[in-house]
């Protein structure tokens, strides 16, 4: 590739597992040096802010809590776009999607708010799964029958599913009953319990349990292998015989049913209500988180939980330290700017003189 005073630049042809985990940790360690002149800029010693954003996030207490609430979603999101992505299909819909699965949950958790909590809570979470799983099929279907682009086809969507919240939350049926723009509270009988009276929901397992799951799905199965064959060559799977329009709907069913659950966790066990602002931009989040672990349903957890530690623990810079309103959103930006920069060496490599690298 380019030549500039003896340096060369050459796409790479393979990676390993090791040098993907050594992008990962030394784009971390640049965004924290660089970031480290915000904090003498506050007055405040890097070193110190560093220690109060770890300990806040990660150490026992109100703080991992929160990040481990915080991780569930994410998980799934990350899951939910992975996923598609193995078959080449880039779903930008995440947050969308979660946003139809909380509708799903809150309209059955009301139907059932007399049945029991087994009774209840399970359907709640299938039918969240379900209403989103549909609206993924459809995003799938159109993807697949008319080859509409998904990345535009997934980003309206998000718009979409938002403005079918709005619209059920502000003066719609499920508006509360004191008339502000959210529904009223989820029964309790539909919220999933906490572990040991701990604050941290039993869909924390459901999470890991479900990305331990598909790491499993597409090592063992069939269809997962058909998955990523039409990811990796669509040509090569059609003359094999494989349903390039199927595989289509099947991955985006999956994220849908994926991204449903993480509304039921969000509408139920979190805010407790559907609301329009029910999350942070995570489906975005998530799409990052993906492409930073390659796709790996097992590394999704870990950088998903180092991901919402980030989000927990910099907003402990503004209470604990009084920096400048913003100081955890632009650390944020950073950490995911120096990271997603950093993908560059996955792909290209720097070649000195006639091959030192």
């Amino acid at each position: 590739m380019n030549n500039i005073f003896g340096i060369k630049i050459k796409r790479r042809r393979t990676i390993s597992n090791k040098f993907l985990l050594l992008i990962a940790i030394a784009s971390i360690v640049t965004a924290l040096i660089i970031y480290s002149y915000f904090f003498f800029r506050e007055g405040v010693s890097p070193i110190e802010g560093y220690r109060t954003m770890i300990i806040y996030a990660f150490k026992p207490g109100a703080g991992l809590k929160l990040t481990i609430r915080r991780t569930v979603p994410i998980i799934l999101l990350t899951l939910a776009f992975t996923i598609p992505k193995k078959a080449g299909i880039w779903n930008i819909g995440g947050q969308g999607q979660m946003y139809i699965g909380a509708i799903g949950a809150t309209v059955a958790s009301f139907a059932l708010s007399n049945q029991p909590s087994l009774i209840a809570i399970p359907l709640a979470i299938l039918s969240a799964a379900a209403l989103a799983a549909g609206w993924g099929g459809i995003i799938g279907l159109v993807r697949g029958k008319l080859n509409v682009n998904e990345i535009v086809l997934t980003i309206l969507s998000n718009f979409m599913a938002i403005y079918i919240v709005k619209h059920l939350v502000e003066g719609g049926p499920l508006t509360s009953a004191s008339g502000r723009a959210e529904s009223d509270l989820i029964p309790v009988a539909a919220r999933m319990p906490e572990i040991g009276g701990t604050g941290i929901p039993y869909t924390i397992v459901i999470s890991v349990g479900l990305a331990v799951l598909f790491f499993f799905f597409f090592r063992r199965t069939r269809l997962g292998f058909e998955i990523e064959t039409v990811g990796i060559n669509a040509e090569v799977a059609k003359k094999e015989g494989m349903d390039i329009m199927k595989t289509t709907i099947i991955v985006m069913i999956i994220a849908g049913a994926l991204a449903g659950i993480a509304g039921y966790h969000q509408s139920a066990n979190v805010v407790n209500r559907l609301r329009s602002d029910l999350a942070e931009n995570w489906g975005f989040y998530a799409i990052v988180i993906g492409l930073l672990v390659n796709l790996d349903s097992l590394a999704a957890i870990i950088g998903s939980f180092f991901l919402s530690g980030i989000l927990v623990g910099t907003q402990s810079l503004q209470l604990s330290l009084g920096m400048t309103h913003g100081s955890d959103a632009v650390f944020f930006g950073l950490v995911l700017f120096v990271m997603v920069a950093f993908q560059a060496f996955r792909h290209y490599r720097i070649v000195i003189g006639d091959g030192v690298e």
